[in-house]
């Protein structure tokens, strides 16, 4: 049986997978469960993702392997990679984490071009985001004053009213690597990278919902922000 730990590549690739090579379709899963938990160790990506969620996101996976060979006990293709399972694990993960709601997402990346139009900071390095209320992090030296607070809303609201659409496409990880900072992104695991475009205003990897215009997201307000040892903090909401 062909192992995810024999291969070299950094490609998905397909690989052809023999259920009768072990005794039985049971064994065979288990033996790519447990392939695929060494890998994960032996990864080392950032981050510790065997935590029980991302187990029993294995554990599915196994089972459905599982179905495959006692459907089909003879040869079949199954899509397989480097690493595939510790990069499945990481991705949906990652997928759950940006399950955001489109028109706060939407708004947090207009959000972060226009910080970087008015101060040359760079896009937020923390966010929270919610239906209700959300929050972003800059490196920063100062404080907001209180004109700057509102001129960055009005600003804000002025591309949300221009009705931009909102598009995506993909791009070779190394075009990426030369427009874009990736280093949130994992090493040597995809090829092509999702590039989220704001009309002409704003466009960043990103792997989450978005509206299909911003006329949907509503008025963007800012309730507070904070300053401390160099961090700004800005608290927004949407009024729909």
């Amino acid at each position: 049986m062909t192992s995810i730990l024999d291969r070299q590549d950094n490609k998905f690739c397909s690989i052809p997978v023999r259920a009768g090579n072990t005794s039985s379709p049971c064994s065979s899963a288990a033996y790519v469960f447990t392939r695929s938990l060494a890998s994960a160790i032996i990864s080392g990506l950032p981050g510790l993702f065997l935590s029980a969620c991302r187990m029993v996101d294995v554990l599915c996976l196994a089972v459905c392997h599982l179905l495959v060979c006692r459907l089909n006990p003879g040869r079949y293709e199954a899509v397989w990679g480097r690493n595939f399972f510790f990069i499945y694990l990481f991705t949906q993960q990652k997928e759950a984490m940006k399950q955001y709601d489109p028109q706060m997402h939407t708004t947090e990346h207009i959000l972060n071009q226009t910080m970087i139009r008015m101060f040359g900071c760079e896009r937020s390095f923390s966010m929270h985001l919610e239906k209700k209320k959300s929050k972003c992090d800059f490196r920063f030296d100062r404080p907001l004053t209180g004109e700057e607070e509102q001129l960055i809303q009005d600003k804000v609201n002025r591309v949300i009213a221009l009705g931009l659409p909102v598009t995506e496409k993909h791009i070779d990880m190394s075009e990426a690597g030369a427009l874009f900072d990736i280093s949130k992104l994992p090493e040597q695991s995809i090829d092509s990278v999702r590039i989220v475009e704001v009309g002409g205003y704003d466009s960043c990897p990103c792997i989450g919902e978005h509206v299909e215009n911003t006329s949907e997201i509503g008025a963007f307000r800012i309730s507070t922000t904070s300053y401390e040892d160099g961090v700004l903090r800005i608290r927004f909401k949407i009024d729909r």
